[in-house]
């Protein structure tokens, strides 16, 4: 995960749910801190091994690398995560403002990923702009966005002479499989075995700093693996309990209750989204978690 300013106690309800929901697992936290002023990497990297007792650590920028920086935090997280002397048999990829809603979930996922081989996600159509975005990055010239030192900015400036830094990877993508579809970032799951394979031909460590257009971590960590050559599999092909991973606090509740997802996201740091959160977890019938935000205790009660 993913932190930065003002998402602590999002993160904090996030991680609590998933220790809940993947009892009986060795867990293994790891934060990436995108350079937050009060280090809230770092206390809730503390506070998740204090009450659960599993190992946590907090990977702290030295710069805040903002929006447009999600590619090199992923991966280098990913990178982290590989290399801290352990095998894993799957990662889970989760933002701070998704929500655990089924309390049965590392039993999906270990029938899901029993090899530890692939990438699992919701895999949803690129938009006709993001097409756009990423053939144009294909070119060996061309346009790029501007930088303010290790910084992307949204600004576009013309001039990049190399190819971008994935290119290969996105020809490579393209023969074997990639057909402008994506994982969506919000709950993903990499199998050990094929996050082991990103590291050792080495793309998870590789200089970003020759970049275009495309920017988003879930897009380049799905063209990735599919230059790998191991699978990508969208989870609604799995079970029908999935395809709630573009869903807020404004949807209607009774079809989440309906369709029991195991993920619900985004649900931020609102009272309304946290009356959402608690609402969900009372009907699948979870326990008081301990220690919860002041956020969650002080939202509306269930109507």
């Amino acid at each position: 995960m993913t932190v930065c300013d003002g998402e602590e106690a999002i993160a904090w309800d996030t991680l609590l749910s998933l220790a809940h929901a993947c009892q009986g697992a060795s867990i293994w936290l790891f934060l990436v801190d995108d350079a937050s002023s009060t280090h809230i990497g770092q206390r809730l990297a503390e506070r998740f091994a204090a009450l659960t007792g599993h190992r946590a650590e907090c990977q702290e920028l030295p710069k805040k690398l903002g929006f447009y920086g999600t590619a090199m935090r992923l991966f280098r997280g990913l990178a982290r995560v590989n290399r801290s002397g352990h095998r894993f048999d799957m990662v889970v990829k989760l933002d701070a403002d998704a929500c655990i809603v089924r309390q049965d979930l590392l039993p999906f996922l270990r029938q899901a990923c029993p090899q530890g081989v692939g990438f699992f996600g919701e895999l949803y159509p690129m938009r006709t702009r993001d097409k756009t975005l990423l053939l144009a990055d294909f070119l060996p010239l061309g346009f790029s966005r501007a930088r303010e030192g290790d910084v992307i900015t949204r600004k576009w400036k013309p001039g990049r002479l190399r190819p971008v830094w994935w290119s290969d990877l996105g020809w490579r993508a393209l023969l074997r499989g990639f057909r402008m579809q994506f994982v969506a970032g919000g709950f993903c799951v990499i199998g050990g075995q094929t996050l082991a394979r990103l590291d050792q031909v080495g793309w998870l460590e590789r200089d970003q700093s020759h970049s275009g257009f495309v920017f988003a971590d879930d897009l380049l960590l799905t063209i990735a693996v599919h230059a790998l050559g191991d699978p990508v599999i969208d989870l609604r092909s799995l079970s029908p309990h999935w395809g709630y991973l573009a869903t807020t606090e404004d949807h209607p509740i009774e079809p989440l209750v309906q369709a029991k997802p195991y993920v619900v996201h985004h649900l931020k740091d609102r009272p309304k989204a946290w009356l959402r959160r608690r609402q969900l977890r009372e009907f699948f019938g979870w326990p008081a978690l301990p220690d919860l935000p002041a956020a969650a205790r002080a939202a509306p009660p269930t109507p």
